[in-house]
């Protein structure tokens, strides 16, 4: 897809501000700081449309960005920062079920994990929250590019073994390389017929 426009739509804090205007969907997850919107940020090829924080956990809304006026990108909360005030946690479940509830409008649910890192139990969870939901995801391999081809094929095989997921299937994604970003797109592409609820 070709990038014509992009716009910040807005900020869900709770079920009632989802955004329902037919477009279809696709959502970025992931532990906070694993680089959701950097890669929002390449995807798009701009800077700044998705903001970067800086705090892990700080941002615990939905944020909806519209592109070409056709879809929306959207950013999930980060999750698994362990300074995080129990309430705030309570309502970031509150806010992924809801979410989830109208899973019917995700095209595909991009679930981000870091390269270096092996995958935590709240990842298993996430995946299998979607999942049951009956929301296609696919797993992206952030910050690939910090790795050797060695450490990436590693990588690969210890994050599939843990997630039970094909190796095949994870995308190795990186900021700085852009590598993987058409690879982003193309699913993106393929999924265009879902049809959000209004």
């Amino acid at each position: 897809m070709q990038v014509r426009s992009v716009g910040f739509h807005r900020a869900a804090y709770t079920p009632a501000d989802f955004v329902r205007d037919g477009r279809p969907q696709f959502a970025f997850v992931g532990r906070s700081n694993v680089g959701k919107s950097t890669l929002i940020n390449t995807l798009l090829n701009r800077k700044g449309v998705a903001r970067v924080s800086s705090t892990p956990g700080k941002t615990q809304a939905v944020q909806y960005y519209i592109v070409n006026e056709k879809i929306h990108l959207v950013d999930l909360p980060g999750y698994g920062y362990a300074k995080v005030a129990k309430t705030t946690r309570a309502e970031w479940a509150k806010l992924m079920e809801g979410f989830f509830a109208e899973a019917q409008s995700l095209g595909a649910l991009f679930l981000l994990l870091d390269s270096r890192r092996e995958p935590t139990d709240e990842d298993a969870m996430m995946l299998e929250l979607a999942r049951s939901a009956g929301v296609g995801v696919v797993i992206i391999m952030t910050k690939v590019d910090k790795l050797s081809g060695n450490e990436l094929t590693n990588s690969r095989r210890t994050i599939a073994s843990a997630l039970a997921v094909d190796p095949s299937s994870l995308i190795p994604f990186s900021s700085m390389t852009r590598q993987g970003v058409d690879a982003v797109w193309k699913i993106i592409d393929g999924n265009m017929n879902i049809r959000a609820a209004s």
